[in-house]
């Protein structure tokens, strides 16, 4: 059975982007159910932030997608996305669409 990871830094983009746009309790709300999905996250430790300081430096993509890609490639881990700034790093990592 495969293990769903999320990263610090996008759980963090997570937590505000609800908060923003649904409140309070929808971020609660999304933050227990993330937990309850069993969903491991992975902290943010320098070599995962110079990686994708290095990706951001060569693709123009989001600060926060970096994070995605540097994680998806120190796991060997699928991205699951429907974003289309990723098709510029689907040569770097397997990505399922959505």
């Amino acid at each position: 059975m495969a293990t769903a990871i999320l990263n610090v830094v996008n759980m963090g983009e997570i937590i505000y982007t609800v908060h923003r746009r649904f409140g309070l309790q929808a971020k609660l709300d999304v933050v227990m159910n993330i937990g309850r999905l069993g969903i491991m996250i992975l902290p943010a430790p320098n070599d995962l932030v110079f990686r994708a300081a290095e990706l951001k430096a060569a693709f123009p993509i989001s600060s926060a997608d970096t994070f995605v890609v540097a994680a998806a490639m120190e796991h060997d881990a699928w991205v699951v996305t429907g974003d289309p700034e990723f098709r510029q790093v689907e040569h770097l990592v397997r990505i399922i669409w959505v």
